[in-house]
């Protein structure tokens, strides 16, 4: 017969991918009774402190959850990672795995090749969501971690497929930069003048042709296109 502290891990480990850490559920036991669960054959380690169920895939979101876990409480997946996660960045999964987490609150280490720590010394609650079983930044946010690192085009676009996803507004964008603002930010400013571009009315591109023209417009100083416009007659 199952225990309960077995049933436990069974059903946070089904929501996962077939992975949790320890440091997940230690209020379901003592580190003993823990310990002896994923010593059971039914568990694979897959790394510190880290332990997925016998024969799980291995998919892309598994080696991501297992990296994510290994960063220890409190990381959240962040920067381009997290627009991979809300599929504003398409293709192939990619390495390393970009977390976000407190800073002094976790020296858990990782390995560099495989997951790119950010320090952050104050992370809002509403900045941070969970997405596909992942704690994740919002795209607001992963929007405006990018902007500090990525060049100018590249932003722009992956800002447009996010607004056309509905995954971002203007209202959203401003206030996550009114709370990064304050701390000093990098990315605040170059983020900050492709969303003021566009007002809180802004209709996004439906591809990434309309996206690349409307960019090359603007770099000519003529005024951005407006799309999906009505002009009469029995069909568009």
């Amino acid at each position: 017969m199952s225990t309960a502290i077995e049933r436990e891990l069974f059903r946070l480990a089904s929501t996962q991918y077939g992975v949790v850490a320890a440091h997940q559920v230690r209020h379901i036991g003592s580190r003993g009774q823990i310990n002896h669960e994923f010593a059971r054959p039914i568990w694979t380690r897959e790394a510190w402190q880290v332990f997925a169920i016998a024969g799980a895939p291995r998919s892309a979101e598994f080696t991501a959850m297992v990296r994510l876990l290994r960063s220890g409480p409190g990381a959240v997946v962040s920067h381009i990672s997290a627009l991979w996660l809300w599929g504003i960045v398409a293709g192939e999964w990619f390495d390393p795995l970009h977390v976000t987490r407190m800073r002094g609150t976790n020296g858990v280490k990782v390995r560099a090749d495989c997951v790119t720590v950010h320090e952050t010394r104050k992370m809002p609650a509403d900045h941070v969501t969970v997405h596909r079983s992942f704690a994740s930044v919002t795209p607001s946010r992963a929007l405006a971690d990018v902007a500090a690192t990525e060049p100018a085009g590249r932003v722009e676009r992956w800002l447009d497929r996010a607004w056309a996803l509905g995954l971002v507004d203007h209202h959203a964008l401003v206030r996550v930069l009114a709370d990064l603002n304050k701390r000093g930010r990098r990315g605040v400013r170059p983020l900050g003048r492709l969303v003021e571009a566009r007002g809180p009315h802004y209709v996004p591109p439906e591809s990434g042709l309309e996206s690349r023209l409307n960019s090359i417009f603007r770099r000519a100083g003529l005024p951005g296109v407006r799309r999906q416009v009505e002009i009469g007659g029995q069909t568009w």
